[in-house]
């Protein structure tokens, strides 16, 4: 092949990204887990063994890895206020003017004679999200009887997913026997009628602490055709059908771990191409790319909403934790934290995906050194509500008491109760996003009893935009034997 078809293929090949301005995010219930790995094919081994003239059928690999959080800050930001992972609890509106974007205690501690005592439950509240990922991907390639250009693979990845969101309350103390955190971690309630301060405790969007998720993520089914499988150039398309087999989950914490990409359906197509920079006897270098478009199908999942003030065009703050009533001319009924109501079933489109990674391979001998950059890159998620009865729920108001029937007027709640209108998706959507990722591995590469095998081993890191997305390191290693 000539330096000019070279140089055009390399060209193809290679991209630039602009840099997209990272948002910054407030009052957000729901972080994106960005995954890189539509693009990663496995090409390379397969086109290594063919350029040693081997005659592969068959390839098979196995890897573990390890992956953990390292923006545990900036992701609690966005949950809370932009710039802070603290939340000021405080007990009366003279000391809130003063510390914006605080939280009353009455808000989630109804309180409707203002008793002293019940008041003076204030503190700091301090969230870290971490999230660890642990498991093993499990790969097979097969190039086609009779269709030699073609070849199909199957990809098996197996999870572990540990999510903490490291909940801390500081400067402050118990009062009757109820702590700050009570009412975030679900323990909270008031059963006692005589209180006149009825209320339910919180079942959704819980500060849990260290929760897990097991299973298949995924099974992940590629089919191809090899356009060119010469020496010092190849290239292949294939096209990919992601069948989902993950966990789902029902919103029941905030933060809540889960396996897969929420129970999405994903068809898509891919190319791959190899270009052989350098050769000579004991070593050489090879150019790897591969880039891969994917579109991801509706699916339901529970998530919670936010709320719009009608009156004041604005969201309110961490409506999930109000106090709401719901109209009713029945006495003593209970109000309801937020999150019970506002976390439903909900119709989530991811749309488009891309991947694309470009990797440099220097061998020597057995030896081998790759440096390899991942794109990742994803439309804005579209997220609607599904069922809501208008006309039902309001937030209630401080001095309330639940010895009368809840109405939505301005005696018993904040002044109306909300329509599907009010309800704000965007809280709990993911916008769209660009992600990059750094990586390297060693590897060897014996031939044992006549098949030829491969071990490696690695690190990486990835960058993840503003403060709404996770940021991560991972260390893996992986064997494969082809024949």
């Amino acid at each position: 092949m000539t330096f000019t078809k070279k140089s055009a293929l390399i060209a193809l090949c290679l991209f630039t990204t602009a840099n997209v301005l990272a948002e910054k995010y407030t009052n957000r219930t729901f972080i994106a887990i960005p995954t890189c790995g539509a693009a990663h094919s496995g090409y390379a081994k397969v086109r290594a063994l063919k350029n040693a003239d081997n005659d592969v059928l068959n390839h098979m690999k196995v890897g573990g890895f390890y992956s953990a959080s390292t923006n545990g800050n900036k992701l609690a930001s966005s949950l809370l206020v932009d710039g802070t992972n603290l939340l000021r609890i405080l007990g009366s509106e003279a000391e809130s003017s003063s510390s914006p974007f605080s939280f009353l205690n009455e808000n989630f501690i109804h309180n409707n004679a203002a008793d002293a005592t019940i008041a003076s439950l204030m503190g700091n509240i301090t969230l870290s999200p971490s999230r660890t990922v642990w498991g093993m991907n499990f790969g097979y390639e097969r190039t086609m009887p009779y269709f030699e250009k073609m070849f199909f693979s199957v990809n098996l990845p197996v999870l572990g997913v540990a999510h903490d969101l490291r909940a801390t309350a500081t400067n402050t103390t118990a009062v009757n026997g109820a702590t700050l955190l009570q009412f975030f971690e679900g323990n909270y309630q008031q059963t006692l009628a005589s209180t006149h301060n009825l209320q339910t405790a919180l079942t959704s969007a819980i500060f849990g602490g260290r929760k897990t998720a097991a299973g298949v993520a995924s099974v992940d089914v590629n089919v191809g055709y090899n356009l060119v499988d010469e020496e010092e150039v190849g290239a292949r398309i294939r096209a990919f059908v992601h069948f989902p087999t993950g966990t789902s989950v029902k919103g029941k914490y905030l933060f809540e771990p889960r396996v897969g990409n929420g129970r999405h359906y994903e068809i898509g197509a891919a190319f791959d191409t190899d270009i052989q920079l350098y050769h000579s006897q004991c070593c050489g270098l090879d150019f790897y790319a591969s880039a891969a478009v994917g579109y991801s199908v509706e699916a339901t999942e529970y998530r919670t909403v936010g709320l719009r003030d009608r009156r004041h065009f604005v969201n309110l703050f961490l409506p999930q934790y109000l106090l709401f009533g719901a109209v009713s001319s029945s006495t003593d009924q209970a109000l309801i934290p937020g999150a019970n109501i506002l976390t439903m079933p909900l119709s989530v489109r991811p749309g488009v995906s891309f991947d694309a990674c470009t990797k440099l391979a220097f061998h020597y001998n057995k030896f081998g050194v790759n440096a390899c950059y991942t794109l990742g890159a994803r439309s804005s998620e579209v997220v609607k509500v599904k069922s809501w009865t208008d006309g039902v729920y309001a937030v209630a108001a401080v001095d309330y008491s639940t010895a009368t029937a809840f109405a939505a007027d301005l005696t018993k709640s904040y002044g109306y109760a909300y329509n599907r209108s009010d309800l704000d998706t965007s809280v709990c959507s993911v916008p769209a996003l660009v992600t990059h990722k750094l990586s390297g591995s060693v590897s060897w590469s014996p031939t044992i009893r006549r098949s030829e095998c491969s071990f490696a081993a690695g690190a990486g890191y990835q960058f993840a935009p503003g403060n709404y997305a996770v940021e991560h390191y991972d260390v893996f290693a992986k064997v494969g034997v082809s024949f």
